[in-house]
């Protein structure tokens, strides 16, 4: 598969009716998972909230710091998971952070990166994000 935004995330941004509201980027708590796909693969093709992968998640972030949007892209500082255990992660999904994973909104999908697979050793995995941002909507 390839980066991408969630199905649910992206129709609702157009106005299309969807299972939950519109997070709010760089308002919001929006948090990221690691993601074991021999336990869970995401699909974002149909999967909405973190229900859909909880089973395969390994780590969870803290929430995103740095919020910045110009240009229509969303940009957060790097981060870590810390103290990371568990089998081997194959991908990065953004959502946010309700309090319920019944209604923590997927956002986006990342299986390409620098460092994906990664197999955790017991300590921190670093995250660094593009200088051009998370993602970019625009023409």
């Amino acid at each position: 598969m390839a980066n991408t935004l969630y199905t649910n995330y992206a129709n609702t941004g157009l106005g299309s009716g969807a299972a939950h509201g519109f997070p709010d980027l760089d308002t919001d708590d929006i948090r990221c998972v690691l993601t074991d796909h021999g336990a869970d693969t995401p699909n974002p093709a149909v999967d909405l909230d973190r229900t859909d992968i909880t089973a395969g998640t390994v780590a969870t972030s803290g929430a995103m710091t740095g919020e910045s949007i110009a240009s229509g892209a969303i940009d957060y500082a790097d981060f870590s998971f810390s103290l990371v255990v568990g089998n081997q992660s194959e991908s990065l999904n953004w959502y946010e952070h309700t309090g319920d994973p019944d209604w923590d909104a997927l956002i986006v999908y990342f299986d390409t990166a620098t460092g994906l697979p990664v197999t955790p050793s017991g300590g921190d995995i670093r995250v660094k994000l593009h200088a051009s941002g998370l993602f970019t909507i625009g023409a």
